[in-house]
């Protein structure tokens, strides 16, 4: 049986048949889609979120499931409403806008549509003319198909380089993208990520930035390497996933680098890391539905984790340089099972991961603020000595006694009370 399926039939929803609605389709058959269980009565059609595992790792839950992404199709001569209910807890933040299109290879642009609360989650209402197919989501959905096609136009310019660097659990490729021909050890390695949660609509800062590297910002491809890895989790685009892979592994928090079988995403980027170590790393997200509740800006980590008294004070004055954009607001993050802290325990690099844009912003404006944050990063690193940086064997640097005991006491430290917490919530 297909993901594609009429709303009224009776054998899939056990629903009595409805003559208002006979000739509307829910359509969940394309790359991307995504929704739970559904029922329908009259007009109304009624969705749960589709589930993915939740990561409880490192003392804390962490739930993706936020969005939907679905199409209806209308088979009839006559113009229709359709009322959708969305089911979630009151937990949960209810999206200020719904992003629609025409088609599922487009990208999904902000409607008029207007959200409500109401008791079971969220609902509104969505017009079909005839004989019309119109595509929602709570996010400002790109197909991975358009974000490819838009990096191998770079390559088959010339401007770039592909670089396969493995494959992901359903056999699509895993591309990473430079500005230089062979890797240059004497320039410092900037790597620029996105795409690891699908739903959250960031591959926008990789492509912006790539456009500027290439265009106004070309100069700086004689002092930096630039890796460019648009989208980390490529099945996750293709299953519908919010925050996993195909095998249900969120590999930003539960970065499984060992674990091939499972999570070879994860592995495969390892692998990359260890052969090119970055000196900095930006790995962009952005949030979907959470509202006035979150702000644009980056996790930051605690100077201490950085190794040599040069190293924390480039991360410092970096951090610095990137709180004076406004509105922009750092926080502090620690999770040893991540993917950005596993960056800087082996090799030492100084990382801004996650680093949140805010699709309540607008498309153009994040694109801005994409370009603004790497020009940032950039201006403030020139002068700085990134030539002792990488910790061995990778490079030269060796992490002293004094230094991995200071690491440990604050990690020990950090993770006490959250330990503590989870020890009393089991008695």
């Amino acid at each position: 049986m297909t993901k594609s399926h009429y709303l009224l039939n009776i054998l899939v929803n056990a629903l009595p048949m409805l003559s208002s609605n006979t000739n509307i389709e829910l359509l969940v058959d394309y790359d991307g889609a995504s929704l739970g269980a559904y029922s329908e009565e009259g007009t109304s059609l009624t969705c749960a979120l589709s589930e993915e595992p939740l990561v409880d790792i490192d003392y804390e839950i962490h739930d993706y499931n936020l969005h939907f992404n679905f199409g209806l199709s209308n088979h009839s001569e006559e113009h229709k409403q359709i009322k959708v209910i969305i089911q979630q807890t009151d937990k949960k933040p209810i999206p200020d806008a719904i992003w629609s299109s025409t088609s599922p290879s487009n990208c999904f642009l902000e409607s008029k549509v207007e959200v409500t609360k109401c008791p079971a989650g969220y609902a509104f209402t969505v017009d079909l003319p005839p004989m019309s197919k119109r595509y929602f989501s709570n996010t400002m959905w790109k197909p991975l198909k358009n974000i490819t096609l838009k990096f191998d136009e770079y390559v088959k310019s010339n401007y770039i380089h592909k670089l396969n660097y493995g494959k992901s659990v359903l056999g699509h490729d895993l591309n990473a993208f430079t500005l230089y021909s062979k890797r240059n050890e004497k320039l410092p390695l900037i790597c620029i990520s996105s795409g690891i949660h699908p739903a959250e609509g960031d591959t926008i800062s990789t492509v912006a930035i790539t456009e500027w590297l290439l265009n106004e910002g070309n100069h700086h491809n004689s002092a930096f390497d630039f890796m460019i890895i648009p989208v980390l989790n490529p099945d996750g685009f293709i299953s519908g996933k919010n925050g996993c892979n195909h095998n249900g592994v969120n590999f930003f928090w539960d970065f499984q680098k060992y674990n091939i079988q499972a999570c070879p995403e994860a592995h495969y980027l390892w692998n990359l890391f260890q052969t090119s170590p970055p000196n900095i790393y930006i790995d962009f997200h952005s949030y979907t539905t959470q509202g006035q509740s979150k702000q644009f800006g980056p996790y930051l980590k605690n100077p201490v984790l950085y190794t040599s008294k040069n190293t924390r004070h480039i991360s410092l004055e970096l951090s610095k340089e990137l709180e004076k954009i406004p509105n922009s607001r750092s926080q502090i993050l620690l999770s040893p099972a991540s993917l950005p802290y596993n960056m800087t325990k082996e090799f030492n690099t100084i990382t801004f991961a996650k680093y949140h844009l805010h699709q309540g912003y607008g498309i153009n404006h994040m694109r801005d603020l994409s370009v603004e944050v790497i020009e940032k990063i950039i201006k403030s690193s020139y002068g700085c000595d990134f030539t002792t940086q990488i910790l061995q064997p990778y490079g030269p640097l060796k992490r002293t006694f004094n230094e991995i005991i200071k690491q440990t006491l604050y990690v020990q430290r950090y993770y006490l009370p959250k330990k503590l917490k989870r020890l009393l919530e089991k008695h």
